[in-house]
């Protein structure tokens, strides 16, 4: 394999975890931003209490629906973190005619597959 090739390969390697850890970064501050709304909920619904408001009925209602949103969301994040390492421990690079090419080499289930192949949202298009 030549110096290129090798160069080559190591730098789609890089861009790969690149991607991976903004993927991360982006996931977390999406969760971060609904327990930050979650929190804002509650404050709202104790102010209500307080003052004796009539809507504290509805508002516990839609706080419990996000909290159980967020639940879910964080339960798949996590059942899903193993298909996530699998797909990082399987990269590989070969190169044929001096291009590489990256083969995960592992599959990922129907379940996990917008958590480890998320939608790009036509990002890079």
């Amino acid at each position: 394999m030549s110096p290129r090739a090798v160069y080559s390969s190591f730098t789609v390697l890089g861009v790969l975890l690149a991607a991976l850890a903004i993927f991360t970064v982006v996931q977390t501050s999406d969760l971060n931003s609904r327990i930050d709304d979650l929190e804002g909920s509650t404050e709202r619904i104790e102010r209500s209490t307080a003052s004796g408001g009539k809507d504290t009925a509805s508002e516990i209602s839609r706080l419990s629906d996000d909290l159980q949103d967020v639940s879910s969301s964080l339960k798949k994040l996590r059942d899903c973190v193993p298909e996530l390492q699998n797909q990082i421990n399987g990269i590989s690079v070969e190169v044929i005619d001096n291009y590489p090419y990256i083969d995960t080499g592992s599959q990922v289930s129907s379940y996990c597959e917008p958590i480890v192949y998320p939608p790009t949202d036509g990002v890079g298009e």
